[in-house]
């Protein structure tokens, strides 16, 4: 699973121990950020913005800092085993029927969760599409949305079918600098409007107050179930950073287990690295998330306390895009719509090179290729990159909006996540050396992460199904 290029002139030695000398090893954590800062950002924390207000700002860093610890722990097992993901969910199956055959039940639920996110991912194709043609309209003609959808799913299949490590960290680097740089600066040009953020405003942030009115309330708080649910690093981001950790080369320049005093040294060193990429990247996408909420607290709560209609999620580019030119000047629309297509294409673009290893992978592990021969898994992971976004863009044109999966989609992965924080504690546990495990301090955080992530995914399982039922009828 390592770039072929750092292994083939590695040989074992420890992280660079200067801080200026680890930022060079950093990577992982912001190939992350190009698919954690997403729908869920442009959409969910908006629509939470919108409906407390500055209220729940406290959750929004909560859900953003909580989850970064299995983050570490997994990428943690990934780098002291060697094993990635899928492989370490071999560890934790179950055994079926007399004969002890295993199961392994957290790959196969992977599997099923997955399939459902590719096509969901559709709905990253039309919301590309969708803010390319308020960007520019018509320049298409009258099917321009579609030509868009089209075009988005074609560019993400020719910029990842050459599957190599650092193409997927560099254009996920620019795409996240785009979105950054485009998110602060409507932040900071926010300041010189009449919609100016107060340091009140920001301490209602921490007040733990809700709204008095009853619906106002019952919204808000099924909103922040919600955002804390799929804001930060989800299921699938936790999944795929083992993959780019290994491929980043820490895996090889630790070395295999053993046990001398050596191996411990080097592991200790590329661990802090890896904590380092971890958490630069919980900053980066902790800003953008923060400037998203701020921006709709500011904008779009006012009107709905006004008792305004919420926009629905669907509609949630388009007003705000409306609501940047009412408080900016129509300059902003576009600047906004810019940074939204490259918030949605990120998501696409990062989504799918980590799918697409993953899938190869477990293919792999079930014996339908040699996972171990780098042509055979470059070739696979060259098939997936093209095949997965064309996918998604027909699940888009089919339907308009993969209503139906995107729901389905959403129980799955609101499930896995306790169940996947619960394998991570079981692996930390039995599997990863005692030598270099964290403390008790750093155990007992992601206890609570874990009771805290089980809460809110009950909630979405329970929300998402509600809705589900309520579509079939």
């Amino acid at each position: 699973m390592t770039d072929e290029k750092i292994s083939a002139g590695s040989v074992y030695r420890e992280a660079p121990r200067s801080f200026w000398g680890s930022l060079r090893w950093l990577g992982p954590g912001l190939i992350l950020v190009g698919s954690i800062v997403g729908s869920g950002e442009l959409v969910a924390t908006p629509l939470l913005g919108a409906t407390a207000g500055y209220s729940f700002l406290w959750l929004i860093l909560l859900s953003c800092v909580i989850k970064v610890f299995f983050q570490i722990e997994i990428g943690r097992y990934a780098l002291s085993s060697g094993q990635t993901s899928l492989e370490a969910f071999g560890e934790v199956s179950l055994p079926v029927g007399k004969k002890g055959r295993r199961i392994n039940w957290l790959g196969w639920y992977w599997f099923f969760m997955v399939g459902a996110a590719i096509v969901q991912q559709g709905a990253m194709v039309g919301g590309t599409a969708q803010a390319l043609r308020l960007a520019f309209p018509n320049l298409l003609g009258p099917n321009t949305e579609a030509i868009f959808a089209i075009l988005t799913g074609v560019v993400a299949s020719i910029l990842l079918v050459g599957g190599h490590y650092i193409v997927v960290e560099r254009g996920t680097i620019l795409l996240v600098a785009v979105f950054t740089v485009l998110t602060i600066y409507t932040v900071i040009s926010l300041q010189f409007t009449p919609f100016a953020t107060s340091w009140s405003d920001l301490a209602d942030g921490f007040r733990f107050q809700f709204p008095s009115d009853p619906k106002q309330r019952s919204q808000a708080m099924a909103a922040a179930l919600t955002t804390f649910g799929i804001t930060g690093v989800g299921a699938s981001e936790l999944i795929a950073y083992p993959y780019w950790c290994l491929e980043k080369g820490y895996g090889v320049l630790t070395g295999p287990r053993n046990d001398s005093p050596d191996w411990v040294s080097r592991a200790k060193s590329w661990i802090r690295v890896m904590s380092l990429d971890a958490w630069a990247s919980m900053i980066v996408f902790t800003v953008a998330t923060v400037a998203f909420y701020i921006l709709a607290a500011e904008i779009l709560h006012p009107p709905f306390v006004d008792g305004a209609e919420l926009p629905k999620k669907s509609q949630m580019i388009e007003r705000l895009g409306v609501m940047y030119a009412d408080a900016f000047g129509p300059w902003s629309r576009v600047i906004y719509l810019l940074g939204a297509i490259a918030v949605l294409f990120s998501t696409l673009f990062v989504a799918t090179a980590g799918h697409a290893r993953m899938m190869v992978d477990w293919f792999g592990l079930n014996g339908l290729l040699d996972r171990k021969n780098g042509e055979t898994r470059r070739l696979g992971v060259a098939i997936f990159s093209v095949v997965f976004p064309q996918i998604a863009t027909i699940a888009y044109l089919t339907t308009g909006e993969p209503v139906l999966l995107i729901m389905i989609s959403g129980v799955m992965q609101a499930l896995m996540l306790p169940m996947l924080g619960g394998a991570i504690l079981y692996l930390a546990y039995t599997r990863t050396d005692p030598r270099i495990r964290g403390n008790a301090l750093w155990y007992l955080i992601l206890w609570i992460a874990l009771l805290l992530m089980t809460m809110a995914a009950s909630y979405m399982a329970y929300d998402s199904m509600s809705r589900l039922f309520a579509s079939m009828r």
